[in-house]
């Protein structure tokens, strides 16, 4: 049965006043992502992450006015919505990779996403659209297994393994942790020249400075007593090995064979040998 004479028109008017509504709640959110990205900068000020979510916001807050700004003048034309879920699929995925990948809370707006194009979006863009956000779920697994990209798991989200076991706060059997010089004896750490040369914020004995280590490893490392620099230097690697087999199988994949090497030239305070080290490094392998 044919629709109704005036469906179509009807049709189009209550698009339009949605898409209207949805361009200004828009505008209403930018200052609160703004905020938000300023923020990550702020606690995790690794250049490429400062760049990608600088740019990438900057981009939707020129976007959100313009397509406002467009709907107020011409009103709703029908490439509005494929056009803005595009920019939506794109717009997600680079900041949930600024922002760990598939460890990033902003990975779930992907399957809102989804649904609204499996909605108002035909074969075959819409099929492209979706075939896109899994391409780039499938990429952010790869980046997060191989250790690809440095620092990729964003500490204030969580990062390292998933699936601790809780053997991983019991006592694991080994040596007696070493116990480091007295202060006396240690140098005075410029911290301030170690976090110009590395091109990111440096913390005395931050164990989520070397190439490998995330905040849940720090914190299995914190756990078995091994709480600076200087004492993760003067670990055996088959210690470390031991902790993160108590830890589960979530991380087989982590290799410390590097790990007291690295710490060394940080508790050293030997920022460019350090540089020159991780760069070698793969994911914290040798």
């Amino acid at each position: 049965m044919p629709p109704p004479p005036g469906h179509r028109e009807i049709q189009q008017e209550e698009l339009s006043r949605l898409f209207g509504r949805m361009a200004g709640a828009r505008l209403v959110a930018l200052p609160p992502i703004l905020a938000l990205a300023l923020w990550l900068a702020f606690v995790e000020p690794a250049w490429w992450r400062r760049i990608g979510l600088a740019a990438v916001v900057a981009a939707l807050g020129v976007f959100f006015v313009a397509e406002w700004v467009a709907w107020r003048r011409r009103g709703f034309t029908p490439g509005a919505v494929p056009r803005n879920l595009a920019v939506g699929v794109a717009a997600s995925s680079i900041i949930a990779f600024a922002t760990g990948g598939l460890a990033s809370p902003f990975l779930y707006v992907t399957v809102v996403l989804a649904l609204i194009i499996g909605v108002f979006v035909p074969f075959p863009t819409g099929a492209a659209l979706v075939a896109a956000q899994v391409a780039a779920a499938w990429l952010f697994a790869w980046l997060g297994a191989s250790g690809a990209v440095p620092d990729f798991a964003i500490a204030v989200f969580g990062g390292g393994g998933r699936d601790p076991a809780p053997a991983a706060f019991a006592a694991v059997p080994g040596p007696e942790i070493p116990v480091p010089p007295p202060p006396g004896d240690e140098p005075v750490l410029d911290l301030a020249e170690g976090s110009r040369i590395l091109g990111r914020r440096l913390r005395q004995d931050d164990l989520i400075a070397l190439e490998g280590i995330g905040p849940k490893i720090a914190r299995l490392c914190n756990e078995q007593g091994i709480t600076t620099w200087r004492q993760l230097s003067m670990t055996p690697v088959p210690r470390l090995e031991a902790i993160l087999a108590a830890a589960g199988s979530a991380y087989a994949v982590h290799d410390p064979a590097s790990w007291p090497h690295q710490a060394a030239l940080l508790a050293d305070g030997r920022w460019t040998e350090f540089r020159e080290l991780i760069n070698r490094l793969r994911g914290g392998r040798y």
